[in-house]
């Protein structure tokens, strides 16, 4: 080992201390980095579960269709079909107790041979004729809990009840996205929902193809095979064809990973600045032994050399153990977005790549953040180097300090402060960076929930009743609707999909006057009553549609429905961030001639009375007369499923707040590190005040106040920061989404109210440095070398 090799190992060892917590804080920074090991490892759980479940590459949908078995063979015939299978989904209403639950049930014609969208059994039985398995979704969910055993309540399309016994839990990943998100999902025989819906053959073929790059021509034969052996045909909505290689949930989990990569990088940069401080105090201590060794010959480039040594031995281990760290700590998350929020369990996996960059990262970042301080430390002049002391002296801070009328204790404490400007500095910016990005992730969690509000705000109905079976909802249904006792307003609504450029957006038809929705027109104009009397081939949309585009008003927005394809003249851009800006508005008499339909799936309800109570039994008596009437609906409540989505963005704000737990642990471990070199650094001074009669208390109140005060000193840097960081966050999400402009929201309350917290985490961090620092023996402390 060289000499000057030698003199890197025994700076480490000299100070074992803040070289651990310098280790430490490498590897939170490197193992931060792992979350960008999270679209890798859920790329390969979900190509691992497309291949077990055997996802659809089309899917179309139809009216109640009945294919003879010749007739389904020569649909299995198509060039390009590797595999079809036929099942009907029908939406209705589940009771579990006197609650009422939308449920959605899946037929399987044969659980024992599934060819497409297959139900995997995960535990009990498989069902038979008047039994179902429960998706795993629903009790993670909260929307059921029934287990194996359980008999459940199940309306029939005239409303009638019948009962479903629970055989056991199954899934798929196309349905179990719907358990996450919307409605219960119960997987039955075929002849079990057709009997519940009244149907006789089916509404739904799911396709794979032997070639998913041509899901395009595939299903242009699919449907105009179907057109020609049965003319009568109607399909219900777009096709769905899925891209090859993606998934479902796969734009929502992306939009995650890029706040979580916004969290890792604000963690390198969090490191970064630590290890500098780190540096510059280590070079600061040296200046004698760096005058030392360049009076005697030493060239710069060797002294420089010297310390990067260490700094490099330092990045190794850090970056080492960061990286070993970062694998449970990327898979435990996956698994967490995984079940929360796609319905499946990933399995354990490395991301060589990013291990081994995150490594790479972490050994250049230390060694890059080492230089300034290696610099300043080489330019040094000898006599100016060999005149240094490593104590800290006083200067006019500290005279000034001592004028200040405070307790012995905490007089001391601070006057430490000012003797070691720099180091408490940089700590100080580290417990700041920690709070302020706390104070960011909250500040978007709030800015979240009020667009949120907002957005629901701009509804005025109270309730949504929607068609729940084969029967749709015609002009009797709305009479029947506006007739019921407590109902002040109520407007038929016609609810589709459009593709536009691949990609499929929900699309309104809306009554043109009188609507209980309440646009907010960025450019151009709502629609207007002589836009459904005319039926006007004319739309509104939201600005994220605009944004992603490129429409403006008065383009022509190309689009494809049901029926084939549509041309709408743009008159208006809505800013209401409603399906995330980017849905669709029709005049509802346009939108029904474009469909071919005369009848509507959903009406708008206004209540008389704002009482919950009262809307309540609204949403009941509406769902019992119309079930009466021949007309089985479900029916959605304002104020519940605002609640239910404000409730969503909890969730979300959790999972932001595990982007901060890397910077949170990379300022605590600076508070950690400045105190415990403090101890040790004053160890023969704690000694003379033991001498002079100073107790245990005494001591701990003197370090106390020092980390403490460093700590205030963060808190006040961290709201400045925290209110950048929030906005930097939501600049983030709202260019992610397309949003556009959103109103920031940072609480005035925030910032006092996250003093405590970081004085409590300070407290409880410094806990061990303290310890140390009252237990010394004054002997033992006057004899530290």
């Amino acid at each position: 080992m060289s000499t000057l090799t030698r003199k890197s190992w025994q700076d480490i060892r000299r100070r074992w201390a803040r070289s651990l917590f310098t280790v430490a804080t490498i590897a939170s920074a490197v193992a931060g980095l792992g979350l960008f090991a999270l679209p890798f490892l859920m790329d390969s759980a979900m190509a691992d579960r497309i291949d077990q479940d055997r996802l659809h590459d089309i899917r179309l949908f139809t009216d109640d269709l009945v294919l003879t078995p010749d007739e389904a063979a020569g649909l299995r015939a198509v060039p390009g079909v590797e595999a079809i299978d036929f099942r009907t989904t029908y939406q209705t209403r589940l009771r579990i107790g006197d609650r009422r639950e939308d449920v959605l049930l899946v037929g399987v014609e044969d659980f024992a041979r599934q060819a497409v969208n297959v139900v995997q059994l995960e535990q009990g039985a498989l069902p038979a004729e008047g039994e179902g398995l429960t998706d795993p979704q629903n009790r993670r969910s909260g929307r059921l809990r029934a287990g194996a055993g359980e008999t459940l309540q199940v309306e029939d399309a005239n409303g009638g009840l019948h009962p479903l016994r629970v055989t056991g839990a199954g899934r798929t990943l196309e349905f179990s996205q719907i358990a996450t998100d919307e409605e219960v999902v119960l997987y039955v025989p075929q002849a079990t929902v057709n009997a519940l819906a009244g149907a006789g053959g089916f509404n739904s073929i799911d396709i794979r193809l032997s070639d998913p790059e041509s899901a395009g021509p595939a299903t242009l034969a699919l449907q105009e095979w179907l057109t020609q052996h049965h003319p009568e045909v109607v399909f219900t909505n777009l096709p769905d064809s899925r891209p090859t290689g993606t998934w479902p949930g796969e734009d929502v989990f992306n939009n995650f990973a890029t706040l979580f990569y916004v969290g890792g990088v604000l963690a390198l940069v969090s490191a970064v600045a630590l290890i500098s401080n780190t540096m510059t105090t280590m070079v600061a201590e040296q200046c004698r032994e760096i005058a030392i060794m360049k009076a005697i010959g030493g060239r710069r480039r060797q002294v420089a050399l010297s310390f990067l040594r260490t700094a490099v031995m330092l990045a190794v281990a850090g970056s080492l153990l960061g990286a070993l760290v970062g694998i449970p700590f990327s898979n435990w998350l996956a698994g967490v977005i995984g079940g929360e929020f796609l319905g499946i369990a990933p399995g354990w996996g490395i991301a060589w790549p990013i291990v081994i960059g995150s490594f790479a990262v972490g050994l250049v970042g230390t060694t890059l953040a080492s230089i300034p301080a290696l610099l300043r430390g080489t330019a040094i002049p000898v006599r100016e180097g060999l005149q240094a002391t490593t104590a800290a002296s006083g200067d006019g801070i500290s005279r000034v300090l001592r004028h200040v009328p405070l307790p012995t204790t905490a007089g001391i404490g601070l006057r430490n402060i000012a003797r070691r400007k720099a180091r408490a500095a940089g700590t100080a910016v580290q417990v700041g960076l920690a709070v302020g990005v706390a104070l960011g992730l909250l500040a978007l969690g709030v800015t979240v929930s009020s667009v949120t509000a907002d957005t629901w705000d701009t509804m005025d109905w109270d309730l949504i009743v929607s068609q729940n079976s084969n029967v749709p909802l015609d002009d009797r249904a709305g009479g029947i609707i506006q007739g019921l006792d407590g109902v002040e307003k109520a407007h038929p609504l016609l609810y589709n999909d459009l593709r536009v450029d691949g990609v499929q957006y929900e699309s309104w038809g809306i009554p043109a006057d009188g609507s209980l929705y309440t646009p907010n027109i960025e450019s151009g104009r709502w629609l207007r009553p002589e836009d459904g009397e005319s039926r006007a081939a004319v739309a509104v949309i939201g600005r994220a549609l605009a944004a992603t585009s490129g429409l403006k008003v008065g383009d022509i927005l190309l689009a494809e429905s049901a029926r084939g394809p549509v041309e709408l003249e743009i008159v208006g851009i809505d800013g209401v961030l409603m399906n995330n800006a980017t849905t669709i508005f029709i005049p509802l008499s346009t939108f029904q001639e474009l469909l071919g339909r005369t009848d509507t799936n959903a009406f708008w309800v206004a209540s008389r009375s704002r009482d919950e109570a009262a809307i309540d039994s609204l949403a009941a008596r509406a769902e019992d007369t119309l079930g009466a009437a021949g007309y089985p609906v479900s029916n959605e409540i304002h104020y519940v499923e605002k609640a239910a989505n404000l409730a969503a963005n909890n969730t979300l704000t959790g999972v932001l707040a595990v982007i901060g737990v890397p910077i949170v642990a990379i300022g605590l471990i600076g508070l950690v590190n400045l105190m415990t070199m403090n101890v040790i650094e004053r160890t023969r001074e704690i000694g003379v005040l033991r001498s002079l009669g100073a107790r245990s208390r005494d001591i701990q109140g003197i370090f106390r106040s020092e980390a403490l005060s460093v700590a205030v000193l963060g808190w006040l840097l961290a709201v400045p920061l925290g209110w950048i960081i929030g906005r930097i966050l939501v600049e983030v999400v709202t260019s992610v989404f397309h949003f556009g402009s959103v109103p920031y929201s940072f609480p005035a309350s925030y910032p006092p109210l996250a003093l405590l917290p970081t004085l409590a985490l300070s407290w409880l961090a410094i806990l061990a440095p303290l310890r140390r620092a009252s237990s010394l023996r004054p002997g033992d402390a006057l004899r530290y070398e």
